[in-house]
C-alpha cells in the first residue's frame, strides 16, 4: 500500500532558529542539573536536604532527557 501522506517543511531559517532555541534550553537545563548534582554530593550527609535535592536532580534530569529527545526529532 502506497502512503499518500504529505509533509509541509518549514523554511530553513525557522528550523535553525527552533533548533538553536532548543539547544540553548538544553544547555540551561544541563547547567542546572549539574548544579543540583553538585549540591547533592555536598549535602549527602544531611538527610533532610539530601532527599529534596535528590528529587530536584531527578526533575532536572527528566527535563534534560525530554529536551534531548525533542532536539533529536
Amino acid at each position: 500500500m502506497v502512503s499518500t501522506t504529505k509533509y509541509v517543511l518549514e523554511d530553513i531559517p525557522v528550523v535553525l532558529a527552533k533548533a538553536n532555541q532548543a539547544l540553548d534550553t538544553l544547555d540551561k537545563y544541563r547547567t542546572r542539573l549539574d548544579q543540583v548534582s553538585t549540591r547533592l554530593t555536598r549535602w549527602s550527609s544531611r538527610a533532610g536536604r539530601c532527599c529534596m535535592t535528590w528529587l530536584t536532580v531527578m526533575q532536572r534530569s527528566e527535563l534534560v532527557t525530554r529536551m534531548a529527545v525533542e532536539i533529536e526529532r
